[in-house]
């Protein structure tokens, strides 16, 4: 039990956490991650974040129609336009609920009801832990949106105009520079390209070891990594389509993916180097033993 618990904790639940923060960034419509037409108006950090806030409020009170029963008629809207996802997920539901109840009663039958109350108990613990560090994920990115904000503030120099002037490329059949974006648009698509490659280098990274401390194999962590990153990128894509303001791209899928794949590489070489310095280790142990 001690060695599940750990492998929640310590291996898992990082990756929810990163999953989170996320889903909760391409959550966010246009509206409220562009602050270009008030960055004129931008004096210190407090005024940013007081726009900010009265930017997701505003959010929060169109998506859930504060004004009109909102939580009510948020589902009803649901339900009428994505029937099949509602019908799969009321599906995938009933399955994992029976499939729970007859893991239950294996693992009574085999284990006894003292030892299986004992397991409920810790897996309780276990998911309000994960469920409170994944709202901590949700919280920890619209921190990052305001970080991503406050750096944008600081680049905007003439320094920095002179050295990006000349950066020219096409991102989605769109050319990306200066000249077209202006140097708050520019630095911005920057900021959170490189946002978007981090997170999914994070993601990748701890994918692999969390199912490297599964005891599974390398070659199949690697895959499975890489496997969980692209489904995971599509997903993202395939939900800012249902957020105002956003489109998916396949640009956006080969740039997250190509950042899982980094920290899936990576930490499949680190992981390789540490086993094999463990191993010349314990053989340098046994020749002098033997000697």
């Amino acid at each position: 039990m001690k060695k599940w618990t750990k492998l929640i904790v310590l291996y898992w639940l990082p990756v929810f956490f990163v999953a989170a923060v996320i889903f909760t960034a391409s959550s966010q419509p246009y509206e409220q991650q562009d602050i270009r037409p008030y960055l004129s108006q931008v004096t210190d950090i407090d005024k940013i974040k007081e726009m900010y806030q009265q930017l997701r409020l505003e959010h929060v009170q169109h998506r859930l129609y504060v004004e009109e029963n909102g939580f009510k008629q948020t589902l009803t809207i649901i339900v009428e336009k994505w029937k099949w996802l509602v019908g799969l997920a009321l599906v995938l539901m009933v399955i994992c609920v029976g499939f729970v109840s007859l893991l239950s009663f294996y693992y009574i039958r085999k284990k006894g009801y003292k030892r299986f109350f004992k397991v409920l108990a810790v897996m309780t613990v276990l998911f309000v832990v994960s469920t409170t560090l994944m709202f901590t994920g949700i919280l920890f990115a619209f921190r990052l949106e305001e970080g991503l904000l406050f750096l944008k503030e600081r680049l905007m120099g003439e320094r920095v105009r002179e050295v990006v002037s000349g950066i020219e490329f096409t991102y989605a059949g769109n050319i990306v520079s200066v000249e077209r974006s202006g140097l708050e648009g520019f630095i911005e698509f920057l900021l959170r390209k490189a946002a978007h490659f981090s997170l999914f280098f994070v993601l990748g990274f701890l994918m692999y070891r969390a199912l490297i401390a599964c005891g599974f194999r390398r070659a199949t962590s690697y895959i499975g990594s890489l496997i969980f990153v692209l489904m995971y990128a599509i997903s993202d894509e395939v939900h800012q389509a249902f957020t105002p303001n956003r489109s998916p791209l396949v640009e956006d899928v080969l740039l997250d993916f190509s950042g899982g794949l980094t920290g899936v590489t990576l930490a499949f070489v680190l992981f390789f180097k540490t086993k094999k310095n463990k191993r010349r280790k314990v053989e340098r142990v046994n020749r002098r033993y033997v000697g």
